[in-house]
């Protein structure tokens, strides 16, 4: 473990961190070097592990939510505007009435206004609002995504040392708050520094690489755990994970898993199904046409109510892991999970169904071919070099017949090379080290 940052008081701006293990675990690790020297602000503080003091000043205000109105209905974005318009369109999929409405109006507007509001021009309204105790805190770290923009403001105003941990790789391209004028800021890798520079204009030379918080649970495990064994037996595992939890699309993906069971079928070999359900989807009903099917698994754990959930999630995350890691091939359709695999030696197949794919028309559902057409999935996992992305029934079918043909079996692993060439995974204290380097600095 690294020294403190020179008794430098460290804040850092909680971001749904109750929902993220492993930002929690981050700032666990932050507050081992010294809890004195680690202060998390919060606006309900019940974090274990650090200081925690409350964000302070009325967000209630006609003010505050009048500025926030406008940001948020004619506020500048990165210049993946697609990549917006699509995420936001997709969250409509679950309102209704005259409200999904005006909310797709409100969107559109957004992304072809000619005269965008700027961030900085949005902060500048708001940078009085916040009155946060923070004169004692020498230097700040905020976590995408940004969970106060006021905060942020008055740190600007201030002139505080600032800085930003990109915690995953889709926030460059579908976050419209992210500061370009910042200290310093903290990504994956290579690829999502360049996704910084290009969508939202921050200099490359500010970017610092660390790794990612969300893959150190499997750094841990690839440390702990022996690499996989080859299988004797001749059944073969297909594992297919859920990418999405609304029903619509749950009933697509399930149509894809059948797809990919029936061409199984075909090969006339022994295998066994694996279906991984979306874990915060309420109604697993939408995948019963799958149970109708024979050999087929669930992997069903559901997220616990409450906070429990935090306390069993190594295990769970473990258990994970240990199936990616035991399936011959690995089926996705955008989901993080896809990444993972590419660190095991199980082919990861990731099924595009977005504008270029070539299925039959039952297979296509417009939201669902937005979901696959994300910027991060096309710039990151989409190598059409590699029969790994699959865009039609004939791509499934030869990846089915690579997987029981012993000779073409291995080319699969090909693109899990490429992917995994490109991330170097770290533990939470290794990159809390690095973050912590970095802060001495200043």
């Amino acid at each position: 473990m690294s020294q403190t940052t020179n008794s430098k008081r460290v804040g850092i701006l909680g971001s749904h961190v109750s929902g993220r293990p492993d930002l929690h675990a981050l700032i666990h690790s932050f507050s081992k070097q010294s809890k004195s020297d680690c202060v998390l602000f919060e606006h309900n503080p019940s974090h274990e592990g650090a200081s925690n003091r409350p964000i302070k000043g009325s967000r209630r205000t006609f003010y505050f939510k009048l500025a926030k109105s406008l940001f948020c209905k004619l506020g500048q974005l990165p210049l993946s505007k697609q990549n917006y318009l699509i995420a936001e369109l997709f969250k409509l999929s679950s309102v209704g009435g005259i409200r999904k409405y005006l909310q797709k109006i409100f969107i559109y507007v957004r992304v072809y206004n000619p005269i965008p509001l700027p961030l900085s021009f949005y902060h500048w309204l708001i940078q009085h609002i916040d009155k946060s105790d923070i004169d004692d805190i020498d230097i700040f770290l905020l976590l995408s995504e940004i969970s106060d923009d006021a905060f942020v403001a008055r740190l600007n105003k201030l002139k505080k040392p600032t800085f930003l941990y990109v915690y995953s790789w889709d926030h460059p391209c579908k976050h419209a708050n992210i500061p370009t004028n910042l200290t310093g800021y903290f990504v994956w890798n290579e690829g999502v520094a360049e996704d910084l520079v290009r969508l939202a204009g921050v200099p490359r030379k500010r970017i610092t690489i660390v790794g990612s918080t969300q893959m150190s649970p499997l750094a841990k495990y690839k440390i702990s755990n022996k690499q996989k064994t080859s299988q004797t037996q001749s059944c073969k595992t297909i594992y297919f994970g859920s990418a999405v939890g609304y029903p619509s699309l749950a009933r697509v993906e399930a149509k894809f898993a059948q797809a990919v069971y029936q061409l199984c079928l075909e090969t006339e070999q022994p295998f066994k199904f694996v279906f991984r359900p979306y874990p915060f989807l309420s109604d697993w009903s939408e995948y019963d046409d799958l149970k109708g099917l024979g050999n087929v698994e669930f992997d069903t754990w559901k997220r616990p109510p409450g906070k429990d959930w935090l306390t069993m999630n190594e295990q769970v995350v473990n258990q994970r892991y240990k199936m990616l890691e035991n399936a011959d091939i690995f089926f996705h359709m955008g989901t993080t999970m896809g990444l993972e695999c590419c660190f095991f030696d199980t082919p990861s197949i990731l099924i595009d169904s977005g504008c270029k794919s070539n299925f039959p028309d039952q297979y296509r559902h417009r939201l669902m071919e937005n979901f696959c057409d994300q910027y991060h999935l096309n710039q990151h996992m989409k190598m059409s070099n590699f029969s790994n992305v699959v865009r039609s029934l004939d791509d499934l079918r030869n990846v089915i017949r690579q997987l029981f043909d012993v000779a073409k079996n291995q080319e699969l692993l090909a693109y899990n090379k490429e992917i995994t060439s490109n991330f170097e995974l770290k533990s939470i204290d290794q990159i809390q080290e690095k973050i912590t380097e970095i802060f001495t600095r200043f």
